[in-house]
């Protein structure tokens, strides 16, 4: 069944240059999982660790795959560089609800 970009599908997408970014967000969503059943999400700092945890997880994997193919290098010219910004403002983003939720709890 296609579930991947352009209606591909199959095992043979998670060999190619960008697999390991695939293969990185389900290793990331299950430590980020195992995280919050350590009950990270009940703190701002855990809550900003586990998520830039994920993310460099994800990276990682990623650039480990992507240098099979460009080199040490580009891959890390081509495959993180030019993410980390915008990772940063998704990790800072996407812990501002679990901030506020936390917040309201303790002053409810």
């Amino acid at each position: 069944m296609p579930v991947f970009s352009g209606g591909s599908g199959g095992f043979e997408i998670l060999t190619v240059y960008t697999g390991g970014y695939l293969i990185g967000f389900l290793v990331a969503a299950l430590i980020m999982d195992f995280c919050r059943k350590l009950g990270w999400n009940n703190l701002t700092t855990k809550i900003l660790l586990a998520m830039f945890l994920g993310t460099v997880i994800i990276l990682i994997f990623g650039y480990v795959q992507l240098s099979f193919f460009l080199g040490l290098e580009q891959a890390f010219l081509k495959g993180i560089l030019p993410f980390l910004s915008g990772a940063l403002i998704k990790i800072i983003v996407g812990s501002l609800p679990f901030i506020a939720i936390n917040w309201w709890r303790k002053n409810k």
